[in-house]
Formats: C-alpha cells, sequence, structure tokens
C-alpha cells in the first residue's frame, strides 16, 4: 500500500511539472539571446624570481631593490618552496648548486615590468610572469549579467513595438555564462597570460626598455543572458 502510495504521489509530481513546462511553451512569448563584455586589466601580477649564484648577495640586493620601489616584502613577497630556504642539486659538472626561490605579488603591468627590468640590472634574469589575477571578477560578472539583460529587453521593446505587440513581463532567464579562459583549480586565475612590449636582454644589448610600453594584454570579459519574455 504505501508503495502504491509514493507511486501515486511522484506521478503526480511529474504530471505537474510536465504541465507546468507545457504551459510555458504554450505561452506567446518572446526569446530573446544577448551578451555583453567588457576588456579588463589584471591587476594581481605574480613574478617568479629564481636567484642562483651568490644566493646571499643576490637576495640583499633584491631586497633593497624591492625597498628602493616601496614593495611591502613582508606582504607580497614569499619563498615559493616553504619547505626550506634553499634548493640544492647537482649541475653537469657534479658541482652543488644552490638555488632560492621567490614569489612576489604587484598590482599591475607597469610594476611588474619596473620590477623585471630593475632586477635585470642586478644581474638577476631569471624572472617570469607565472599568472595573472583579476581580483574583482565576480563584480564585473555581475555588472554584465545586468547589462546583458537590459540590452535583451531593450530589443524585446524594439521586436514587439514593430510588431504591434505588448510586452509582458520575463518568465525565464537563463545566464549562459562567459567565454573567459580560466584555471579550474583557482577560479580568479587566468590561464593565457602575454607580455607586450619586454626585451629580457635589452639593457645588455645597449637597447633602452620603457616601463611605459610593457603591458598585459586587455583580458576580455563576456557575460550571455537569454530571456524570454511573454507576450500579452
Amino acid at each position: 500500500m504505501k508503495k502504491l502510495l509514493l507511486s501515486a504521489a511522484l506521478s503526480s509530481f511529474v504530471l505537474t511539472g510536465y504541465t507546468q513546462t507545457k504551459n510555458y511553451i504554450d505561452q506567446p512569448n518572446l526569446e530573446i539571446a544577448m551578451s555583453a563584455d567588457s576588456l579588463v586589466v589584471p591587476d594581481r601580477v605574480f613574478l617568479d624570481i629564481n636567484l642562483y649564484e651568490s644566493v646571499a648577495e643576490a637576495e640583499a640586493n633584491m631586497m633593497g631593490l624591492f625597498a628602493r620601489l616601496g614593495i611591502d616584502t613582508d606582504k607580497y613577497l614569499r619563498l615559493s618552496d616553504q619547505a626550506s630556504n634553499f634548493k640544492s642539486f647537482v649541475s653537469n659538472r657534479r658541482e652543488i648548486v644552490k638555488r632560492k626561490r621567490f614569489e612576489l605579488e604587484v598590482s599591475s603591468a607597469q610594476t611588474a615590468g619596473n620590477v623585471m627590468i630593475e632586477l635585470e640590472k642586478l644581474d638577476i634574469t631569471n624572472v617570469n610572469v607565472t599568472r595573472v589575477e583579476l581580483s574583482e571578477l565576480e563584480k564585473i560578472r555581475e555588472i554584465l549579467q545586468v547589462k546583458a539583460a537590459m540590452k535583451a529587453r531593450t530589443q524585446a521593446q524594439a521586436m514587439t513595438a514593430v510588431l504591434n505587440q505588448k510586452l509582458g513581463k520575463a518568465i525565464h532567464v537563463t545566464n549562459i555564462g562567459d567565454a573567459l579562459q580560466l584555471n579550474t583549480s583557482a577560479p580568479n586565475v587566468v590561464r593565457d597570460v602575454e607580455v607586450v612590449g619586454y626585451l629580457p636582454t635589452a639593457s645588455k644589448m645597449g637597447g633602452k626598455v620603457s616601463t611605459a610600453a610593457i603591458e598585459f594584454r586587455k583580458i576580455r570579459v563576456q557575460q550571455s543572458v537569454n530571456v524570454v519574455f511573454a507576450l500579452d
């Protein structure tokens, strides 16, 4: 008896859901898909700095440079290898070589470029941009979703006016998402990093590099929505 009642309840639930869906489909409506996008400059840049030769001296020079640049090393500089200050390995000549590796966080491409150029002057050349992040990514997405929905309503109003129809309220809204390529293990980390205008060996070749010429390509963030409006 209990099984029979349960089956009847489930059948009723499925039938109700089907009826609601059918009513939604049968209702006169207008479906609009719209997108909104924005080009955003990354505001968190991470540099990988490797010290190989004369590690203690190189570190002292590096710390002095960061102090002159006004970088808070307690907050923005950390050892990449937390287990040990030094990593030792054997080179091809069977010599024990010591290495110290740091990660530095800065807030702009210009600062990153300036750091890379100044480190090169200290003969610290093994410096790479490992990743960039958008700290306000979720807020940007929310703003773009609202813009996309507003564009959808404007488009729907224009179409119904031409067709001599009256636009009703939105009866179904779907956020389609965005096309931004992110690292799935770190939601705000952008996968592809492209640095424009930096030539690592420029100073050694007698060339001049301006920090103003160093930048990251802006990241396109796009949000798309699908809105179904009732037609009254």
